[in-house]
């Protein structure tokens, strides 16, 4: 069992449904959770996923147990966010590679585009040198830009 996998759940569940904070930035610290959030969010809301992450990872809450679960249970608990039989196949292909295979940059694992590698690498790496195209993203990487030549200035 990986140390992320021993964290306890509970209080971290409802985090990433504050307002005005991006999912990523929520889920930094638990890197496959992350990523799974980005797989979701792909062509789909905020608001979508925000219905149905909780569920998913109180039923999935780890890579293994989400590699070895039923795509027909987790397309069920994804149907709001659309395309969810894609995303079930998308999830469990990358939680199994996630935890089997050794992997140095998250593009190598199933399912992960430059939306996820860019949020891995802004918020797991802390990098903010990404180039991203999703908005929020560019956002977030303004605004903490803004916040570090803030900081350094007082």
């Amino acid at each position: 069992m990986k140390k992320d996998e021993r964290r306890p759940h509970g209080k971290q569940s409802q985090e990433h449904h504050i307002d005005g904070i991006i999912i990523q930035e929520t889920l930094k610290r638990e890197p496959w959770k992350m990523l799974c959030a980005c797989i979701l969010l792909n062509q789909t809301n905020r608001k979508q996923v925000d219905q149905v992450i909780d569920k998913l990872f109180e039923r999935f809450g780890f890579p293994t147990a989400m590699a070895m679960a039923n795509e027909k249970e987790i397309a069920a608990i994804i149907k709001p966010c659309g395309m969810q039989n894609k995303k079930a196949r998308y999830l469990k292909k990358f939680s199994w590679e996630f935890w089997h295979h050794e992997w140095t940059e998250p593009s190598q694992l199933y399912g992960i585009g430059k939306y996820a590698e860019d949020s891995y690498e802004i918020f797991v790496r802390r990098n903010l040198d990404v180039q991203p195209d999703d908005k929020e993203l560019k956002k977030f990487i303004k605004r903490k830009r803004s916040e570090l030549v803030n900081n350094s200035i007082n």
